[in-house]
């Protein structure tokens, strides 16, 4: 999971990842352990944060929403999925790198959105982020493809 200031369509910024175990135990299914699931949400309530995306792979097939993923979505429903394809037909061309794609997911209907690659650079006038922290990407790093 990705935890953010607020919800991404409200213009919150992801701040962190938090890593999260598969319940399901398999390479082809997942279900995210519960107990990760109250340990990041008590966290993130504490401090007025929200699940700002839910981040997976999908093993042999591209980065789009399955079925599973549909469905699941109803228990996230502000929140962006992240999805890796691993499979190497999805590669990039260039760099072999897996496909990332992002998705808004809302009454069961997958809208992509654009990820826009985000300077490490602090702009002017920003603070500096918190060691150890990654920089957050600006809610301007977030559009929908044309």
């Amino acid at each position: 999971m990705i935890v953010g200031s607020a919800e991404p369509a409200a213009g919150g910024v992801a701040l962190r990842f938090e890593p999260c175990r598969n319940a399901a135990a398999s390479a082809y299914r997942f279900t995210i352990d519960p107990a990760d699931v109250i340990r990041i949400l008590v966290a993130a309530d504490a401090a007025q944060e929200v699940v700002w995306a839910i981040v997976h792979s999908h093993v042999a097939s591209p980065a789009v929403p399955s079925a599973t993923d549909l469905d699941m979505a109803r228990w996230w429903p502000s929140a962006l999925w992240l999805l890796a394809s691993l499979d190497p037909a999805e590669a990039d061309p260039r760099t072999r790198a897996p496909s990332l794609r992002a998705w808004r997911i809302v009454d069961g209907v997958a809208a992509e959105v654009v990820l826009d690659p985000v300077s490490a650079a602090l702009e002017p006038g920003r603070a500096d982020p918190q060691p150890g922290r990654a920089d957050p990407a600006p809610a301007s790093a977030l559009r929908r493809p044309r």
